[in-house]
């Protein structure tokens, strides 16, 4: 049989299944017992008729309502057998585990062991089986209730148990000890039962639903043997070991959870007994000190009074004599009375003190424990709303078409390509994170910093305790302590963001004990929404708080990477240019790669955003980087044509838009027209490389380009692990605002890359700073990590169906021979004589000619945008070409006609190779000039 023909017979029994689950259920809800069987249809009440009628009297008869159970099983398995998936057939197993435990249940607690189940089944008596599963529940009761007894509860609980752990997920071992110990419990209970029962100290079954008793045949063998061979006080010590092993081979260690709870519970009372102690003594000590204080104060006044009351009698000794007091004046004896009556009032009142207001107690302090803020999940951003990414968002941030033209087909890379993410649990870590921020306020208090850890923000890598410090505590007092807190906390190094932006307090950033791995695809699922803004979206990573780190290359314009061999560099660039590939279109973007390991880009060669193969041989970025300089004067030149401001600008116009600002003469010009300009990327691996071949040139070149090529979508990523000032000069640094230093050897090169300290003491792997524009403080970050398996995965996605296309401008430019070397006239080829004379006219000469042999018009205004010079030197260039025979004569307002083709005067020339024409549109190929014109792109 084939797939095809097996697939349509388990479709038509899956559609038969489902309406034969339909009959049997209306029959059993429509069922009424008062249908006599050999009725006339007019009389039945089934809404299936006659055969509904005897099918649930049949049914009813001998499963009783355990049916509904029946069926959900048969249809469960039903899907299992025509889904033909491991899942489906696991759940399939779970739903008729779960019905026949149901039935098991039912058929227990619905049994009456009035019920016969040896009795022939009667029609006349349809509810004979006094069971809410009929016959068959009946039945199992029976033999159940009659062999093991009360015991079987047992058994039944120990299966949902089952049934649970397995629909957890959760892992059961050695589950042939667990059936042991299961069957001894049975076997306990049913003994006890039976023990009791025969010891009368539980009544026997007045209804008598048990028909052996409580324990069950099983009981009363056991029972029978044990009173025999044991006692009474030798079977329950026994009967006890059985339980307590039981339970042990059963359950596991969880029995011993219940003793460790009630010691962990009177633990706890004991301590909160303790503080309450300690609070009341002191409370008490501190009365103690206050009527202390008071009885002080009280001695100091009575002392003072005293010494005013001894200086008086003083006063009387060493005055004069009764004599000479009787001879002194009554203005005189009036004065010392006076003085007299203030000395004493004063001693009055120091004796007498007034009464002070008892200041209220104060109330003990309650520290609130820093609250510890994790990173938003993906379960919580599902209930805030954001959707998981998917295809269709990747086209919400893909870049706009050109209006003119279709974009080629481009198969964006599916995130399934990825590994995927790591989930962030720190829930074992919340007792050492707490630990530390108590270790480190008792370290800051060793030194005589008051402070304390008001909030804690939990990272991939690092956790940032965020401190309050006390008044009058200088930060850079703290700052000098970064190595100290280090040795406290027992970590490898502490750093130290003080303040932190828009907040009063300090930050201090600890390394994690586990160190979390931050993956491309949870890179981009985290900062999707953050990239629809963008225009080059890079996801770099997440910061210290856990959240993701998207930034657009457009608006940074360029990026400076530093770093030591194995610090993540190269995964950095690797990321960014993954970021790339999942967003944007080789229509919207292109790159130029240069490598000189030559192994570390080498899997990107085959993707279509290249504009020329990856570049090893340093020699020729001097010529890519000239060539560059003229892309951006020439784009320039259109973006002035066209009257815009940046490349933004150009791409919203339209083709008719574009048409008309440009005017072309003839169908050809118009196809030549560039009506969509990509963005360029120049990402260069080493940059300390490219300054030892060409230092004075290479930096002159990349500060023309960083100073002015941003509004022409021309960007720069350079990295290099040698981040000294002979590398990374002042004009490269100072052009460059956006800065990513990874992990550095020493203080002097974090402060080349950054202008600050802080890279010597990151972690490696990924451990990461950024310098943003605009922005006063460093951001402490992890970069998404990217393996060699996922990006050869997605260069082969993205490589089918999507060839290179590679400027041919590019692929040809010749290395730069030194400057010493290098001359105006200096070619290798034929025609040397004529280029003297040709730069006897004009030095651009020739630049003008193939110009205009390569348009086939001799325009002066092509050669004005073209070459970027005036309009009196083009006339002149034209005219010296009218001179030659290359164009004909003057005709007005239209361009001169050209006589020949640029093949024709290159062979003349003696040089046979012409210029190559650009792939990937008119945008491409306005612009070629060879390696003499270069040298000089003003």
């Amino acid at each position: 049989m084939t797939a095809e023909r097996r697939s349509l017979v388990l479709r038509i029994l899956s559609v038969g299944a489902f309406f034969a689950a339909l009959f049997l259920v209306a029959s059993l809800v429509t069922h009424t017992w008062s249908d006599p069987p050999g009725a006339a249809p007019a009389t039945i009440h089934n809404i299936c008729g006659i055969a509904g009628a005897y099918v649930s009297r049949a049914l009813l008869t001998v499963a009783g309502w355990a049916n509904y159970l029946l069926i959900a099983a048969a249809l469960a398995v039903l899907g299992a057998y025509i889904t033909r998936g491991e899942v489906s057939r696991r759940y399939a197993v779970l739903v008729v585990c779960a019905a026949f435990g149901l039935f098991l249940v039912l058929s227990l607690f619905s049994y009456d062991a009035a019920t016969d189940p040896h009795r022939s089944y009667s029609h006349g008596q349809p509810a004979a089986w006094n069971n809410a599963c009929g016959f068959l529940g009946s039945v199992v009761g029976y033999y159940l209730f009659s062999y093991v007894g009360v015991g079987v509860w047992f058994a039944v609980l120990a299966g949902f148990v089952a049934l649970a752990a397995t629909i957890a997920r959760f892992e059961v071992t050695d589950r042939v000890l667990r059936g042991i110990g299961v069957a001894l419990l049975v076997c306990f209970a049913s003994t006890l039962a039976a023990t009791l029962q025969e010891h009368g100290a539980v009544r026997p079954d007045p209804n008598g639903v048990l028909p052996e008793g409580y324990g069950g045949l099983l009981g009363l063998f056991l029972t029978k043997h044990l009173l025999v061979n044991f006692g009474s006080v030798g079977s329950y010590l026994l009967l006890a070991f059985v339980a307590l092993v039981g339970l042990v081979l059963s359950t596991d260690t969880v029995i011993l959870l219940f003793p460790l709870a009630i010691y962990r519970y009177l633990h706890k009372r004991r301590l909160a007994r303790f503080d309450a102690l300690r609070q009341a003594s002191d409370r008490i000590l501190n009365g103690f000190h206050a009527a202390r204080e008071a009885m002080t104060a009280g001695a100091v006044a009575t002392a003072a009074a005293a010494t005013v009351k001894r200086a008086q009698p003083k006063i009387r000794r060493n005055g004069k004599d009764a004599d000479a007091e009787e001879a002194e004046s009554p203005k005189e004896r009036t004065a010392k009375a006076s003085a007299a009556k203030a000395a004493t009032a004063a001693a009055t009142t120091q004796e007498e003190p007034e009464p002070q207001a008892q200041p209220e107690p104060q109330k003990p302090v309650v520290r609130v424990a820093p609250k510890i803020r994790l990173p938003k999940d993906r379960a919580q951003q599902a209930a805030a709303g954001d959707e998981r990414p998917s295809r269709e968002k990747f086209k919400l941030v893909d870049a706009a078409e050109g209006p003119g033209e279709s974009a080629p087909a481009y198969g964006f890379p599916p995130l399934d390509l990825l590994d995927p993410p790591e989930e962030l649990d720190i829930s074992g870590e919340e007792v050492t994170i707490r630990q530390n921020a108590v270790n480190l306020e008792g370290t800051l208090k060793q030194f005589g910093v008051e402070a304390e850890v008001v909030g804690i923000d939990t990272g991939p890598v690092i956790t940032q305790y965020e401190v309050n410090l006390g008044a009058g505590i200088k930060v850079g007092k703290v700052i000098s302590l970064s190595d100290d807190l280090a040795i406290g906390l027992k970590t490898s190094s502490v750093r130290i963001v003080a303040p932190l932006p828009g907040r009063g307090t300090i930050g201090i950033e600890v390394p994690n004990q586990h160190r979390k791995t931050v993956n491309l695809r949870e890179s981009i699922e985290d900062g999707l929404p953050l990239s629809k803004r963008c225009n080059l979206p890079l996801f770099l990573g997440k910061d210290s708080a856990g959240n993701p780190l998207v930034r657009d290359l457009a608006s940074m314009p360029h990026l400076l990477i530093g770093g030591t061999t194995g610090s993540g560099k190269s995964v950095c660039l690797n990321s960014i240019i993954m970021s790339i590939l999942y967003t944007r279109s080789p229509r919207d973007v292109k790159f130029i790669l240069v490598d000189p390991k030559m192994v570390e880009m080498t899997m990107f060669a085959s993707i279509p955003h290249l504009m020329c193969p990856v570049v090893s041989d340093m020699s020729r970025v001097q010529s890519i980087l000239e060539w560059l300089i003229s892309k951006m004067q020439e784009r320039y030149g259109l973006l002035a044509e066209a009257g815009v401001k940046n490349i933004v600008g150009y791409n919203a116009l339209t083709r008719e838009q574009i048409i008309e600002k440009f005017k072309p003469t003839s169908e050809e010009d118009q196809m030549r027209l560039t009506y969509h300009m990509p963005y360029i990327v120049l990402v260069i691996d080493e940059l300390a490389d490219l300054m030892m071949t060409c230092a004075k040139e290479a930096e002159a070149a990349i500060t023309r380009l960083a100073q002015k090529s941003r509004a022409v979508g021309i960007h720069l990523i350079l990295a290099t692990q040698r981040p000294s000032v002979d590398v990374v000069t002042g004009l490269i640094k100072s052009n460059h605002p956006c800065r990513v230093a990874f992990q550095v050897a020493s203080r002097v090169d974090s402060r080349t890359i950054l202008d600050s300290m802080g890279a010597e003491k990151l972690l490696g792997r990924g451990d990461m700073l950024l310098m943003q524009p605009g922005a006063n403080k460093l951001l402490r970050a992890q970069c998404t990590y990217v393996s060699e398996k996922e990006i050869s995965t997605v260069v082969e996605h993205v490589s089918k169906g999507n060839k290179c296309e590679f400027n041919r401008e590019l692929v040809q430019l010749k290395a730069k021979p030194p400057a010493a070397s290098r001359g105006r006239g200096a070619s290798s080829g034929g025609g040397d004589d004529d280029d003297s004379a040709f730069a006897e006219r004009d030095d651009m000469y020739l630049d003008a000619v193939r110009v205009v042999l390569q348009h086939q018009r001799g325009s002066v205004s092509l050669l004005q945008r073209k070459l970027g010079i005036g309009y009196g030197r083009a006339s002149r260039l034209i005219d010296f070409m009218a001179e030659d025979g290359l164009v004909g004569e003057y005709q007005g307002s239209q361009a001169r006609e050209a006589l020949i083709s640029l093949d024709e005067w290159e062979a003349q020339r003696g040089e046979g190779d012409g210029v190559p024409v650009a792939a990937g549109g008119a945008d491409d190929d306005e612009d070629d000039n060879e390696d003499d014109d270069l040298d000089d792109p003003s």
